[in-house]
């Protein structure tokens, strides 16, 4: 118990949060359940089980071996590969599966390369975070922005793209002030088997899921994914963070709280 609450230690929090909330305010128990944001949790949710099933797909990992016959011999090259390729994935995907995906991958890069991990570890979670940023549906905080301000997707990738871009060029001038100064090993990668069918449905269901979204059919995208993966992805249904959605699901209720208790409390103003 005490491991998972210092490894969940935001959900702890939160729970205390909770915790310390209904005590303040016995009657939030029975505004709880109307607090959660059901339309947004059921986007998130989607998203996590179409992106955990492209994880488990292997096509991702799949690419990566392309990647270092492509540097050929430059470090500097492999280096924007991985950020390009992490970026990219970070921004369909949602920013935590992009790194489960690519940390055991990079791993095998690094100990063939003779590149250093923690550089590379540290590249791939930059890398990312900034790719995430670009999309709504690139990591669940979007997720709540783009539900509650009913932007388009076009709009909001518009929006972003200055900054995103703004962000890479600093990492790729990083990378180029570092890179380049030692050349790199070919040694051949594990061949990784593509789940077809399980690829396949969740990239159609990825956009599904967007489409149905944008016209505000979230609750309707969450029920045609669980059946369909339930049929093609047991597999992402089994290693779905359970964790994570108990985060977002108390951060609507912490929070809707505390926003209610502060539009409770009153200021007199000094009128003389």
């Amino acid at each position: 118990m005490i491991f998972y609450a210092k490894r969940e230690w935001f959900l702890s929090i939160l729970i205390l949060l909770y915790i310390m909330l209904l005590i303040r305010d016995p009657s939030l128990l029975g505004r709880t359940i109307d607090f959660i944001d059901y339309e947004s949790l059921a986007v998130i949710i989607s998203l996590l089980l179409v992106s955990r099933g492209l994880e488990l797909s292997g096509i991702f990992s799949r690419a990566a071996p392309k990647i270092v016959e492509l540097s050929g011999s430059s470090d500097l090259k492999l280096l924007i590969f991985i950020t390009i390729l992490v970026a990219a994935s970070s921004a369909v995907i949602m920013n935590d599966t992009a790194i489960f995906v690519f940390i055991p991958l990079i791993l095998t890069i690094s100990r063939i390369t003779g590149i250093s991990t923690a550089e590379m570890v540290t590249l791939t979670a930059i890398s990312a975070n900034i790719g995430s940023a670009l999309t709504p549906i690139g990591n669940p905080q979007n997720i709540i922005i783009w539900r509650t301000y009913r932007i388009s997707m076009s709009e909001f990738i518009l929006k972003m793209l200055p900054y995103v871009m703004l962000w890479i060029v600093i990492l790729f001038f990083f990378l180029w002030l570092n890179g380049g100064k030692k050349p790199i090993s070919k040694l051949p990668l594990p061949k990784v088997k593509i789940k077809r069918r399980l690829f396949f449905t969740s990239l159609a269901l990825l956009i599904t899921n967007i489409m149905l979204i944008e016209k505000g059919y979230a609750v309707f995208a969450f029920i045609i994914t669980m059946i369909l993966m339930i049929f093609a992805g047991k597999e992402s249904i089994l290693s779905l963070d359970v964790a994570l959605i108990a985060v977002f699901t108390l951060i609507f209720i912490d929070f809707k709280e505390l926003a209610f208790l502060l539009s409770e409390t009153s200021f007199p103003l000094n009128t003389t």
